[in-house]
């Protein structure tokens, strides 16, 4: 989808001056789709809606919407696994800095789950001290994962453990869960 459009997404056009693309103000959601499921799709969709309130983004789809364009794109495709990545662009803006017309992009993409010897065998990681400008909104500023994606591929790492102020934050692509006396823990 992009707006109210469902389209193919060679089609989708973002305008250069788009905040987006001219500030990085954006935010977006992902999660998982299994057996044709959207999992914890109200959870990721509740918390979309938070991150475009606390970013001052208007919003214009209600909840329900939401959920019946993400249910429709998933019939369309007839993928029954992947992932489901929900966008809002801080729209074209006169001045460069106001929010006036916001952009939704709803995609559905593969996402590979990891190799079973993975699970088996461990993978690596590598820290960094780091945390994001705004922590309650998922923003698409992604800039620091990116910037260390070569000492991912030096170190043979698959992603970075973000701490600060001696405080585990996140990891670049996912959460963070430890049980702690059997307490399911997460920042």
């Amino acid at each position: 989808f992009f707006n109210d459009e469902l389209l193919e997404e060679k089609d989708i056009a973002i305008s250069p001056n788009d905040l987006i693309v001219q500030r990085g103000v954006g935010i977006f959601d992902f999660f998982r789709i299994v057996s044709g499921k959207p999992l914890f799709i109200k959870e990721h969709l509740n918390r979309f809606i938070k991150s475009a309130a606390i970013a001052k983004i208007p919003l214009r789809w209600s909840y329900e919407k939401l959920e019946e364009m993400v249910i429709q794109l998933i019939e369309v495709n007839q993928k029954d696994s992947g992932g489901i990545k929900i966008i809002l662009s801080g729209g074209v803006s006169p001045m460069g800095m106001e929010v006036i017309s916001p952009n939704l992009i709803i995609i559905q993409n593969l996402a590979a789950s990891p190799a079973s010897l993975k699970y088996e065998n461990g993978v690596s990681i590598i820290t960094c001290d780091f945390m994001r400008e705004f922590p309650a909104v998922k923003t698409i500023n992604y800039f620091n994962s990116v910037w260390l994606h070569d000492e991912l591929s030096k170190s043979d790492a698959i992603d970075v453990l973000y701490h600060h102020n001696g405080f585990l934050q996140e990891l670049s692509r996912s959460n963070l869960f430890l049980v702690k006396d059997k307490v399911l823990i997460t920042p």
